[in-house]
Order: structure tokens, then C-alpha cells, then sequence
């Protein structure tokens, strides 16, 4: 009861004020407070807040301290809705203490998770959001799944306590650069005029489909298992021949990934639940954050005769009601 009051209080605001971009923090213990900036709401917010972001443009250049969850609107550009998605400008940069954050549902152009000479920040979740630049440092418990990642570096290769210890599944990767310790697997991994990824340390990757490079260089104890590639003719590898990726997919837009639906045409369809982001937990191509928002209300014209005013709402967060 207290958590759908919560979320009833949050889409009320959300939906009262979105044009004037407030950003509503929700304490543990249930307060609502409003804000402007990104820097504010996170200087103010109690440890384990939840931030809501709606739909627009926030400065970002935020430096993080502490446990907290950001949730935006989407991380999707949908055309005709100014609303479609919540962007986060310069960098964001999760910092010692902030140990157990999630971000979910937001575009950013620079994201920070931890850093070798300051301290790892570990048992991060970083879910449907689109990141231009990550960096992270982590040695245990982060999981990164269903985002689109242009490029991801880790901070293993400057510093012997910097591990990265990533879960990255189910996402759309352009490079990885430098991860250790890590499982990659049911991804698509584009590697444009590079490999698809170099660098990394004891890192196993499974069940990818790696786009122009498959090869993994510079790389130490690194196992690959059940790959698909059109160049790759090792044996652990699915190796469908010189074909393009246009006759594999129901659409692949090579200029940008982003806009490409990676699920397989028919004469591929075989290998839906093995490899790529389909497989395995799969990947949600509405890419919902659960910030909650108003889908219906009825308010009645006058109060009742005991005085009061009836209001009926309909409230989702993500695809649930």
C-alpha cells in the first residue's frame, strides 16, 4: 500500500510539472522533494533515494558520493514527443561511497563508475540506458544489461586493484577496452575499425554476435565459446559465411546500430535462444524504466456530499500497472 501511494504521489508531480523538468528525490522513508538540477537532487538526496528524472536535457558534470537510484523517463528518441527520453549531459561520475547505485532509463554522453586511482564501486546496476562513453571500475557484483554502449572501458590495465568483475549481457557494444575478470555474453558487439575487444584479462565471451571483428587482441587468458561472426572460422565459433548482416537481421542499420532490430529473419531463427541479445534473459525492445506516470484519471466536477473529491488514477511504472 505505502509503495503505490508512493509511486501514485510521484506521477502526480511527474505529470503536473514535467514542463518545468522538476526532478523528484524519494527518501527511504517515503518524502517527496523537488528539484531543478541533477547536482542538487543528488547533493540533497538521503542515502538509498530514488531519483526521478522526466523527460528533457540535465546537466550532467555530477560527481556521486553515495547510494542512490536514478531512473529516467527512457533512453529512446521517440519522434513527435519531446518527453521520449531523459538526457544526461556531460559527465556523471559515480565515486567512492556510491557503492550498490543503480542507473536506469537514461542517454549519457560520459558515465563514470569508480576510478583506478580514487576507489572501485562495486554491486552497480546499469539497465536501458544509451552511453556514449563508460568507464568503470569495479570488483564485484555489477551487472549491466539491455544497454546500448558505444564504447566500454574498463581500468584494469592501470592499477592491480581495479578488476571490473562485470555481468554484461543482453546489450548493443561498439568497443570494450580493458575489462577483467568479467562475463560477457549475449551481446552484440559491433568492433567497427577495431577488434571487438582488446586488452581484457581472464574474461570469458560467450554466445556474442560479434559484427566486423570478432577477434579479441591484446589479451591474456581470455576463453571464447559459442560466438557468432561472419569471419571467425575457429571451431568454438558459429561461423555463418560471407553474408550481410541485412539478410540476418529483420533490420540492421550499420550506420547506427541503435535503429537495427537484431532479431533473426526465418532462416536464422534457429539461433534466437543461443546467441545474441534475445538470448539467454533476453532484451526488452521497449526498454522501460519503472518510473512511474499516469496512463488515466477521472476527476469529478464537485465534491460528494460528505465534502470530498473523488479522484480515480491509473498509474504504471515500466509495463506494469
Amino acid at each position: 500500500m505505502t509503495k503505490k501511494l508512493i509511486m501514485l504521489i510521484v506521477a502526480f508531480v511527474c505529470a503536473a510539472t514535467m514542463t518545468a523538468q522538476n526532478i523528484a528525490v524519494v527518501s527511504p522513508g517515503g518524502q517527496t522533494t523537488l528539484y531543478k538540477t541533477l547536482q542538487d537532487a543528488t547533493k540533497a538526496a538521503e542515502p538509498e533515494s530514488v531519483i526521478y528524472m522526466p523527460g528533457g536535457t540535465f546537466a550532467g558534470n555530477d560527481t556521486i558520493y553515495k547510494k542512490l537510484t536514478i531512473i529516467g523517463i527512457g533512453s529512446k528518441l521517440i519522434l513527435g514527443n519531446p518527453d521520449g527520453s531523459t538526457y544526461l549531459s556531460g559527465e556523471v561520475f559515480f565515486s567512492k561511497g556510491s557503492d550498490g547505485s543503480a542507473l536506469m532509463g537514461c542517454r549519457c554522453n560520459k558515465l563514470r563508475i569508480g576510478y583506478e586511482t580514487i576507489a572501485d564501486v562495486n554491486d552497480f546496476l546499469l539497465k536501458y540506458n544509451s552511453i556514449e562513453s563508460l568507464q568503470i571500475s569495479s570488483n564485484s557484483g555489477t551487472i549491466i544489461n539491455q544497454n546500448y554502449i558505444n564504447n566500454l572501458y574498463g581500468f584494469s590495465y592501470g592499477s592491480s586493484h581495479s578488476y571490473s568483475c562485470l555481468s554484461l549481457a543482453n546489450n548493443i557494444i561498439g568497443y570494450i577496452y580493458g575489462i577483467k575478470e568479467s562475463a560477457v555474453y549475449n551481446n552484440i558487439i559491433v568492433g567497427g575499425n577495431y577488434n571487438a575487444a582488446e586488452s581484457c584479462i581472464n574474461t570469458y565471451f560467450s554466445n556474442n554476435i560479434f559484427i566486423k571483428r570478432s577477434s579479441i587482441s591484446n589479451s591474456t587468458n581470455c576463453v571464447t565459446s559459442g560466438n557468432m561472426a561472419t569471419t571467425d572460422t575457429s571451431d568454438d565459433c558459429i561461423n555463418i559465411g560471407s553474408v550481410d548482416w541485412k539478410d540476418v537481421f529483420v533490420k540492421y542499420d550499420s550506420t547506427n546500430p541503435r535503429n537495427s532490430n537484431f532479431h533473426f529473419k526465418d532462416a536464422y531463427k534457429q539461433y534466437e535462444n543461443q546467441v545474441g541479445i534475445y538470448a539467454g534473459t533476453g532484451f526488452n525492445d521497449k526498454q522501460l524504466a519503472p518510473v512511474p506516470y499516469i496512463v488515466a484519471k477521472q476527476v469529478d466536477e464537485q465534491t460528494d456530499a460528505q465534502g470530498k473529491l473523488n479522484i480515480r488514477v491509473r498509474v504504471k511504472a515500466g509495463d506494469t500497472e
